[in-house]
């Protein structure tokens, strides 16, 4: 969901190492994929994530829950208390999360 990258670059950089462990063995912050989806999205924020799904270059994929997967995305980084600074707030707004 919350890639570590994205995690770092939201306010993660200052937590200490047990919370860093926490945060990447969480399970809340992990869905099943298949690998060549996962790989795809990468460290992607929820608005890369969709554009790489529709851009036509390389794997083209569909999203099939949307929403739940920016519920989860947003469920997460509330969690941790991380920014949503780099997110796109209408995508997020689409799905009814603030």
């Amino acid at each position: 969901m919350v890639s570590l990258k994205d995690a770092y670059e939201s306010g993660a950089s200052y937590w200490g190492a047990s919370r860093k462990k926490a945060f990447a063995n969480d399970r809340s912050n992990h869905v099943p994929s298949c690998g060549r989806v996962n790989s795809s999205k990468g460290s992607a924020v929820p608005k890369d994530f969709l554009r790489r799904s529709r851009d036509g270059k390389g794997l083209d994929y569909k999203i099939v829950r949307w929403c739940e997967y920016v519920t989860k995305y947003h469920s997460v980084k509330q969690a941790y208390g991380l920014s949503f600074i780099a997110n796109d707030r209408s995508l997020l707004s689409d799905c009814s999360n603030p």
